[in-house]
């Protein structure tokens, strides 16, 4: 019985281990399947990911907001918790990532400039909005993505400077924590867009690269012509469709290659 077992146990761990990455693959892919480097996996991929951190971080600090008696601050949060619920449900239903990201950053937005207008708790809000500057990068891409930033700067400026008299409502920083937020905010802002603009002139290389590798495995170099993969594969692609399909058969052609060579 025990060489049984053993002898069925990697069969065991092979199927638990394929059940793992199935599941895996429907909580954060959704299913999809194709290249899983394409562009559209991966923008799907990351921008779940943000919607499940969003939740995972908003609706247990929401709660404890409530537990400590900060009434606003636990409204705010469990608000913004469940947006995020409601766009990873619409992205799971529709997995339009586009949509899905601009309901994750623009609220993004407005929470982080509302605990840093607040203090969040004890005057810790600010913490958290170093992580804005990667986010909305990725999301919206090099060049819009730094016309929002420097909004969002001047915007956290204004906040940090001049609406600090307003009683009651604005947290009153000191003068070199108020400089040293915006110095470190514009540090990470910048570095950020550095990496980001390395990351897609390297993603464009590297899809110029696969589309040129591509063409050369499907083409035949004499001809220009599709080779036979490269029909294969456009036969593979427009199956069920209508086709045509022309052979033509040229007479003694292998004499004039024996005579005068195939280049």
């Amino acid at each position: 019985m025990s060489e049984v077992a053993r002898g069925c146990q990697p069969d065991a761990q092979r199927d638990n281990k394929n059940l793992m990455q199935r599941c895996v693959h429907h909580v954060f892919y959704f299913g999809l399947s194709g290249e899983i480097f394409s562009e559209q996996i991966r923008r799907t991929l990351l921008v779940n990911l943000f919607s499940i951190v969003g939740i995972v971080f908003t609706f247990p600090l929401g709660i404890a907001a409530l537990y400590r008696s900060n009434t606003w601050l636990a409204l705010v949060l469990l608000c913004f918790a469940f947006i995020f619920c409601i766009n990873q449900f619409y992205l799971r239903r529709t997995r339009n990532h586009e949509i899905c990201a601009n309901i994750i950053i623009y609220p993004l937005y407005f929470l982080m400039l509302y605990l840093v207008f607040t203090g969040g708790v004890n005057g810790t809000g600010y913490v958290w909005i170093f992580c804005v500057p990667a986010v909305s990068l990725f999301i919206q891409g090099i060049k819009r993505g730094v016309i929002e930033m420097v909004i969002f700067t001047l915007l956290l400026i204004v906040i940090l400077y001049f609406f600090a008299s307003v009683y009651g409502f604005a947290f009153h920083y000191d003068e070199d924590l108020r400089f040293r937020v915006i110095a470190s905010f514009i540090v990470v802002f910048f570095l950020s867009t550095i990496y980001e603009y390395s990351m897609s002139r390297f993603n464009k290389a590297l899809h110029e690269s696969s589309k040129q590798l591509k063409e050369q495995a499907e083409t035949d170099p004499l001809t220009q012509l599709l080779n036979r993969r490269g029909m294969q594969q456009r036969l593979e692609e427009a199956e069920g469709a209508e086709l045509r399909l022309v052979l033509i058969d040229v007479d003694y052609f292998k004499n004039i290659n024996d005579q005068y060579g195939h280049d």
